[in-house]
């Protein structure tokens, strides 16, 4: 029986103390936060990333840590370095909304606008009231040759199955779609209707 009561409270120690440091590397990892992002608010960006990488150290997975961290790496114009951690966070969370915004501003300053717009687009297919995705979006077609927008007007793109089947519809801001992205719309969704 002692060896019992003994074995007990050795596992009580061993998981107060696990329950323990996890709770000091909570507290840790939240004042690492808040430091980062008072780092970022004053533009002290170096030094918002000492502070990002002794998060990731701790917590290689932080989806915030990783975003800001990719968001200062577009700011300092390393932007293959930062979709790297853009990348990280979608493994853990495909429809990550504030990474498929980052990418898609990542690749678009690579001027890969076809990848960047069918990001901007998974983006907005998953919170299509996302504000930050519609402007981005929204900037990235002014800025285009090939796409063609009119101001203050709106569209239905319907999605079709092989039979003819209405799949879908949705009213977007509307952008007149030529070539090369109707196509990649319309390979990947397997139809596009403008009215």
């Amino acid at each position: 029986m002692k060896q019992y009561v003994f074995l007990f409270f050795i596992i009580f120690l061993f998981s107060s103390y696990t329950l323990d440091s996890h709770a000091e590397t909570s507290d840790n990892i939240l004042s690492l936060e808040s430091q980062a992002m008072e780092m970022i608010n004053e533009s002290k960006y170096d030094k918002a990333l000492v502070y990002l990488d002794r998060i990731l150290e701790i917590d290689p997975k932080n989806i915030n840590a990783l975003n800001n961290k990719g968001g200062i790496l577009i700011k300092s114009g390393n932007y293959s370095n930062a979709i790297n951690y853009f990348d990280e966070i979608l493994k853990i969370d495909v429809n990550n909304t504030q990474a498929l915004n980052n990418k898609a501003i990542a690749l678009s300053k690579l001027q890969l606008y076809i990848q960047s717009l069918e990001l901007f687009y998974k983006s907005l297919i998953t919170d299509p009231s996302n504000q930050n995705t519609i402007n981005n979006t929204k900037s990235l077609v002014e800025k285009l040759y090939w796409i063609d927008e009119t101001p203050k007007s709106f569209g239905v793109v319907t999605v079709r199955d092989k039979n003819g089947n209405l799949v879908v519809y949705s009213k977007i801001h509307t952008i007149k779609v030529q070539p090369p992205l109707g196509y990649i719309m319309v390979k990947n969704l397997g139809g596009l209707q403008e009215i």
